[in-house]
């Protein structure tokens, strides 16, 4: 078990699935700030109508934070330790 965590945390795949997973945390971090600025004025607000503000901060901050934790996910370190996990995509009938 401990060779097999060790080749896990050893991974230099394990460290940028950290940085995609911070990137990810703060890209919709940045979102949700913005949609709670933007309803805080009501649907009528001047930020609420701002399109290009919505544009910038709305779909962007989601498609970064996608593209990081797909990009960089971490079961590519995994390797053949899937099995020894016991998880499989389909149902064994």
């Amino acid at each position: 078990m401990v060779s097999e965590t060790s080749h896990f945390l050893g991974c230099t795949m394990t460290l940028t699935a950290w940085l995609a997973l911070a990137v990810s945390t703060i890209a919709i971090f940045i979102r949700s700030v913005y949609r709670v600025a933007e309803l805080s004025g009501g649907f009528g607000g001047s930020l609420a109508n701002d399109q290009a503000t919505f544009m910038v901060l709305e779909g962007p901050m989601v498609i970064i934070a996608v593209l990081a934790m797909t990009v960089f996910h971490p079961g590519t370190c995994f390797n053949a330790h899937w099995e020894t996990a016991g998880w499989t995509l389909r149902s064994k009938h």
